[in-house]
């Protein structure tokens, strides 16, 4: 392989991926965004702290290193590390937890974990590419860099995203519904054994399929390995779908007195009903904040202030758009 290519191949398996993860999770919010500063926060515990931590308590322990390539390893000659799968996700909740609790005003919902949680997998995914790049820098010429190889890393680094974000989804949604002492204990514990399981299932058909197992029972291994790729998105999407419909129910509840007070017309309010924000972006996500503010505020998250702060902006803004003819 030549530098250029070599080259090409890095940016392909290290940046581009981690990117598109990012962008979509930034997006996937579509009525109160998580600031992109906090992101890169999040996605740089992925990277550092997650890795660092995992490889102390390997190291410690005994276990074989587990932040390798194993898209590399073409001959395994060792059983699949489901002690390092643990460790790993263990390392990562860690760092979800530590957001959860220092970030206690952004991370008030289950879509909030699914952001954050998921942005930690991406950092994870980004610190085993960069290693994925050593191997292919030892390889160089004898790699085989097809289209297939890209969609499997691509797949693999985005499972990492799945798996974290399941432990921040149980997160987010403590924070949301505040249930009972034994219940925010119970719901996370769930989450993170949901995490774990599925994380140690991947890794155990991933080695049966690099062993080589030929017939009926390498079909099978690969059908179950192309299902754990995609089971675990599915299962994100269902939960993304289940948060919107609850923020919607949120902003239905915190608009309604403002058509009382003249924030807003009986006919706005029915359209964010119908899933609807009739209003240009910089407005609607004014909106979006006031209504999450007086949410957070009647869950003891929040203050009066930040929610009259977001009325006027609000004001402000309607002000501005009549003025204007619009």
């Amino acid at each position: 392989m030549s530098g250029g290519s070599l080259l090409v191949a890095a940016v392909l398996i290290t940046v581009v991926p981690v990117l598109i993860y990012v962008w979509v999770l930034w997006r996937v919010d579509r009525y109160e965004k998580e600031p992109v500063s906090l992101l890169g926060a999040s996605l740089v515990g992925g990277a550092v702290v997650a890795p660092i931590l995992t490889s102390l308590v390997e190291g410690a322990t005994g276990i074989p290193t587990s932040v390798f390539p194993a898209l590399f390893q073409r001959y395994p000659i060792t059983p699949p590390n489901m002690g390092g799968a643990i460790v790993e996700e263990l390392a990562k909740a860690a760092v979800v937890l530590a957001v959860y609790v220092i970030l206690r005003g952004e991370f008030d919902n289950t879509l909030d974990g699914v952001v954050y949680g998921a942005t930690v997998g991406a950092g994870f995914a980004l610190a085993e590419a960069v290693v994925y790049l050593s191997d292919l820098v030892s390889v160089a010429g004898a790699a085989n860099l097809t289209p297939g190889f890209f969609g499997d890393l691509f797949l693999s680094g985005l499972t990492h995203c799945v798996f974290s974000a399941l432990f921040g989804a149980a997160l987010g949604y403590v924070r949301e519904t505040a249930p009972s002492r034994a219940g925010r204990l119970v719901i996370p514990l769930v989450g993170l054994a949901a995490a774990l399981i599925y994380h140690v299932a991947y890794v155990a058909a991933g080695s049966a399929g690099l062993a080589g197992i030929s017939g009926s029972a390498g079909l099978l291994i690969g059908l179950g390995r192309r299902v754990a790729d995609v089971a675990g998105l599915l299962l994100l999407g269902l939960i993304v779908l289940w948060a919107w419909s609850r923020e919607r129910h949120i902003l239905r509840w915190a608009l309604a007195e403002e058509v009382g007070s003249g924030l807003l017309t009986a006919d706005e309010l029915s359209a964010v009903a119908q899933g609807r924000m009739p209003w240009e972006r910089p407005l609607r996500e004014a909106l979006a904040e006031m209504a999450f503010a007086k949410w957070r505020l009647s869950r003891g998250l929040g203050t009066q202030a930040q929610v009259d702060r977001q009325r006027e902006r609000v004001k402000q803004l309607r002000s501005a758009h009549a003025g204007s003819g619009r």
